[in-house]
């Protein structure tokens, strides 16, 4: 599960606006009734990328097909998505999987023991090695109501956010949508604000 209350998302267009992220959330995190801020390139609900790749466990090889989202560690805490372990996800994380993932690859357990610390896939062509840093328990990214399908989640790169999560402190939408249009007409960079809450996404 997740977070699906209080929580909006600004869309991000343009190499300006992205460049200065930092000065539009130094502004949101002004607001007394902001909770939290976090810099995503996906947001739940939006349609993920499918790769697949070559996994080794303690059984072998094991070829599968997975939906990938990139994301950062403070957008998965904003959500209260955590590792299955309890564990805390850690900063500069290389790679997290979902239990789903696991369960396709292996029967051994404890869960945490099915996979090792390396995995493959293609990006464009150049073959790419990254350690595995948890797993997270299975959350609905993309259609509620529908089986959880492998997931593997990407640290995205610096400076690259698509997206602003913004985490409100209980209080009214048009509080909360205030806030919002302020922090953009004091931004000033000219665009038109685009945002959605997502409990109306989901």
């Amino acid at each position: 599960g997740y977070k699906t209350q209080n929580i909006a998302t600004i869309e991000l267009f343009g190499r300006d606006v992205k460049q200065k992220y930092s000065k539009l959330d130094s502004i949101l995190r002004l607001s007394p009734i902001v909770k939290s801020t976090a810099p995503t390139d996906y947001i739940v609900s939006d349609f993920p990328i499918k790769h697949s790749a070559m996994f080794n466990t303690q059984d072998g090889q094991f070829f599968r097909s997975f939906y990938t989202v990139y994301t950062s560690k403070e957008y998965l805490d904003l959500m209260g998505i955590s590792l299955l372990d309890g564990t805390e996800i850690p900063d500069g994380f290389n790679s997290l999987v979902n239990h789903s993932l696991v369960d396709s690859i292996s029967h051994l357990s404890p869960v945490t023991d099915q996979i090792t610390t390396l995995f493959q896939f293609l990006q464009g062509r150049l073959r790419m090695e990254r350690n595995i840093d948890g797993v997270l328990g299975n959350f609905h990214y993309l259609i509620v109501n529908e089986p959880v399908e492998p997931l593997v989640v990407l640290p995205m790169q610096s400076g690259r956010a698509n997206h602003i999560a913004v985490e409100f402190h209980n209080s009214n939408r048009q509080q909360q949508e205030e806030v919002l249009l302020k922090a953009w007409e004091a931004f000033g960079l000219g665009h038109q604000l685009e945002y959605t809450f997502l409990e109306d996404r989901i």
